[in-house]
């Protein structure tokens, strides 16, 4: 769907707010707490890159509004450059609609809310309806330095201010080497525990989560783009077969090649969009085989079940791989 950029605004030094609306006499798609979409970025508008949506979930939404960073170096960063350089009020951009590969508990008693930089985007989101909802919580933000914090005044000016903390590493120390967040004492079977950020600070507050006592269960993550090296043949990565359901057409998989760019090579129509294992859209069944997950998408009980996989980054663990395609 083609949505129009009706506001933007600073959020923080090196990030953008962007508030999107359909055209007149067209609608926007519901979507749950902490869900994402998709956004094509570049000068060619060809880069698609996931960006969660701030505020409470809606089944009739007027607008959507997300946060975009500028960051450094790769073409996923350079995107968020892009974007941050060039969208403005009146652009058209092609979004997809709103995915929630979020999982965290719906109904908690008390909530433990983990942010480093601008994962704290989703974590607002599930605070505004934590807070909604009168379930008490504590979010603790981490940054390079607190003034640098995506959406600091936003925090500050919110309803619920007194349950946030935000941290600089340059102050506090780094989220790696200091000590684990008190507000992580007393775990509950009934708490939850959100986490999202960088592949390195996610794991470091899942120890800590689990060292205090959570049940994996009960900690819920997201990440924005997939660990480093996910999608780059490993040392035992082989040559497997997958096969269409649909006309049982078999084709090789060979290393460093997807099952995606293989199906849609063949002709297969498959939805995709990242291609990191990070969104989700390219979910495929899976009638036949084990498939060797490297995706964020879906949580450990997903994989644990190998009913589906993201065909964009994962392999399989058996010779053959029957998809639903």
């Amino acid at each position: 769907m083609d949505l129009v950029v009706t506001a933007r605004s600073r959020a923080s030094d090196r990030a953008v707010l962007l508030e999107l609306r359909a055209a007149p006499g067209h609608s926007l798609p519901g979507y749950t707490t902490g869900a994402h979409i998709d956004v094509l970025l570049g000068p060619n508008r060809d880069l698609p890159r996931s960006y969660s949506l701030l505020g409470r979930g809606s089944d009739a939404p007027d607008r959507f509004e997300i946060c975009i960073q500028r960051g450094h170096g790769d073409e996923t960063v350079s995107a968020a450059t892009w974007a941050g350089d060039h969208v403005q009020v009146g652009d058209v951009l092609s979004v997809a609609d709103p995915r929630d590969t979020f999982h965290f508990p719906a109904a908690p008693t008390r909530a433990v809310l983990l942010a480093g930089g601008i994962g704290v985007t989703p974590l607002i989101a599930i605070a505004d309806d934590l807070h909604e909802r009168g379930i008490p919580f504590d979010l603790v933000c981490w940054s390079t330095r607190v003034e640098d914090m995506p959406l600091l005044q936003r925090l500050r000016g919110s309803a619920y201010a007194a349950s946030v903390t935000v941290l600089g590493t340059d102050h506090d120390g780094s989220p790696r080497t200091a000590p684990p967040p008190p507000h992580l004492h007393a775990p509950s079977v009934t708490a939850a525990v959100a986490i999202c950020g960088p592949a390195g600070f996610i794991e470091t507050m899942q120890e800590h989560a689990i060292a205090a006592g959570w049940e994996p269960d009960r900690i819920a993550v997201e990440r924005f783009v997939a660990d480093a090296g996910a999608t780059t043949p490993a040392p035992a990565d082989t040559v497997f077969q997958v096969v269409a359901a649909s006309d049982s057409r078999s084709f090789d998989v060979p290393v460093g090649t997807s099952i995606l760019d293989v199906l849609t090579a063949a002709g297969y129509d498959i939805d995709s969009s990242c291609r990191k294992g990070t969104c989700g859209t390219c979910l495929t069944d899976v009638l036949e085989g084990i498939p060797d997950h490297r995706d964020i998408a879906q949580s450990d009980a997903e994989h644990a079940a190998n009913d589906l996989i993201t065909v964009c980054c994962s392999r399989s663990l058996t010779p053959r791989l029957v998809l639903d395609v």
